[in-house]
């Protein structure tokens, strides 16, 4: 405590001892609330952020497997149009 306040203090007695308590307690409880709301705030967007990678994550793997089974189908097409070696 600041030795500003004490005479201040010492004037209002235990009251104002309780109160001085008190008001330094609700401004800490409105500091932390603050930072409590900054963070849902952040952990929120990220949350977001987080869906829009995943879905793109979703998307990609399907055009991935798009690809493959694509690429599967047109390997098999090229077998079955290879002609034959004769055999020796």
């Amino acid at each position: 405590m600041p030795d500003t306040l004490t005479p201040i203090l010492s004037q209002f007695g235990l009251a104002g001892f309780v109160a001085w308590m008190w008001l330094t307690e609700r401004r800490a409880a409105a500091t932390r609330e603050k930072q409590i709301a900054e963070t849902h705030d952040r952990l929120m967007q990220e949350r977001r952020t987080l869906d829009a990678v995943l879905g793109a994550l979703d998307r990609s793997t399907a055009a991935m497997t798009a690809v493959q089974e694509g690429q599967r189908t047109l390997a098999s097409a090229i077998d079955r149009l290879a002609i034959p070696k004769p055999l020796p």
